[in-house]
């Protein structure tokens, strides 16, 4: 008898490596160390078809771009710089308050007319440009651009229009412009608008025609007044719109202009006018300045 058949026959799935090693790991190594070249293979055949895929996809949108897509997206770039200010201008007309308007008053004086109507701004946040006409039956009169700031309200006036008869006029804006107060700029509204407005207007004198020693034989209004640049600041031009009533009512305007007024000056001023006011017991004096442009500021 073989000596060999009394020895136990050993089963190798029973093998237990102390470093955790099993057969399973054994036979699954030795696999995959057989089918090493296939693995290779097939992965460089993927990646070859993956490549060529995104190849022919990006190529394909690449000339649908240069052949088609290019003139849309110019024409889509076209109407969205077309309508974009469209949307904004909408969006502020939205947010705005429209503007007050008031009646139109109508002076006589020596065969001409003057004109004057008040507008208000109800808006705290926002401040408009604008341009508007006084009309007539769809006749302009008279035309002319302005600016009103936040909670503002002003005259605009046309002086001299020449008509035989007192006119029926109406005020009509042909265009708004919005913008709203750039708080990052202006943190303070309030406080840059008094700082940049602050006028003092003292000893008005107003002498009705009767009354003056200028008008023995022209019908002439004088009124004389002085008016200090409180501000901190020097303008090249101080439009004034002047305003005469008698009560509430408005009998009278005129304008006036002050060249190169400094800080801290004084003036006296004094205007003639022909005129058939009979009394009039309040003179408003109003600068009219667009604060907002740095243009009308000296540089001292």
């Amino acid at each position: 008898m073989d000596k060999n058949e009394n020895k136990e026959k050993v089963d190798i799935n029973r093998y237990q490596d102390l470093e955790g090693l099993s057969t399973k790991k054994l036979n699954f190594g030795l696999w995959f160390v057989n089918n090493r070249k296939r693995f290779v293979t097939a992965t460089i055949v993927i990646l070859i078809l993956l490549s060529a895929g995104f190849f022919f996809y990006s190529g394909y949108h690449y000339t649908y771009y240069l052949l088609e897509g290019k003139d849309n997206d110019e024409q889509l770039l076209n109407e969205l710089s077309r309508y974009e200010p469209v949307s904004l201008e909408y969006k502020l007309k939205n947010s705005a308050r429209d503007l007050q308007f008031y009646k139109v008053e109508t002076f006589s004086v020596d065969g001409s007319y003057d004109l004057v109507a008040k507008i208000s701004n109800p808006n705290d946040k926002y401040y408009a440009n604008y341009s508007y006409c006084f009309v007539e039956n769809d006749i302009e009169l008279a035309c002319d651009e302005g600016f009103i700031f936040p909670l503002e309200s002003k005259y605009l006036l046309a002086l001299a229009i020449e008509r035989e008869y007192r006119p029926q006029v109406q005020l009509r804006m042909k265009s708004i412009g919005w913008t709203r107060v750039n708080l990052h700029k202006y943190p303070d509204w309030e406080s840059h608008y008094n700082d940049r407005l602050n006028f003092t207007v003292s000893d008005i004198r107003f002498k009705p025609a009767r009354k003056s020693a200028l008008s023995e034989n022209l019908s002439l209004d004088v009124l004389e007044f002085e008016i200090s640049n409180d501000t901190a600041f020097g303008y090249w031009q101080v439009p004034l719109n002047i305003v005469l009533f008698s009560g509430n009512q408005i009998v009278g305007v005129n304008r006036h202009v002050l060249d190169g007024f400094i800080s801290g000056e004084t003036r006296s001023a004094r205007l003639v006018w022909s005129g058939n006011i009979t009394s009039a017991n309040e003179v408003q004096v109003i600068p009219t300045l667009d604060i907002v442009d740095e243009s009308i500021y000296i540089k001292y």
